[in-house]
């Protein structure tokens, strides 16, 4: 299910969840709360995810700010409340004009896994 809630123009919650068949155990819940600030735009959610589906909480957060109508700039990270470590950053620049939308992504990637290294990758898109 889900639902939302709008405090002002500018301000948004929203809250999804998964029941078992039962209806007495949730297996998963995201709470998402934005926030408008003229050209900025602030998002911060919980994602928790339990029983079959997972064993995990995140805290994802992102920022956007509206350079001009054409050009856009966001940042965005996903952390690991359980472990204590963060799975990615994501600095973008997009730029958009009719139909055409170009971007450049630099993406860091960390890896809880011992064996895997951490990833760096600079996307055009």
């Amino acid at each position: 299910g889900e639902s939302s809630i709008s405090l002002s123009d500018n301000s948004n919650i929203k809250y999804k969840f998964a029941l078992d068949q039962n209806l007495e155990e949730t297996h998963f819940n995201e709470v998402d709360a934005s926030f408008l600030l003229n050209d900025l735009k602030f998002n911060l959610g919980y994602l928790q995810e339990k029983n079959h589906i997972g064993n995990q909480e995140y805290i994802i957060s992102s920022v956007n700010y509206d350079i001009t109508n054409n050009n856009k700039l966001t940042f965005d990270t996903k952390r690991n409340i359980l472990n204590n470590s963060t799975s990615y950053y994501n600095l973008s620049y997009e730029y958009m004009y009719d139909c055409l939308k170009a971007g450049l992504v630099y993406r860091r990637e960390f890896y809880e896994d011992n064996d895997l290294e951490p990833k760096e990758s600079l996307m055009f898109k």
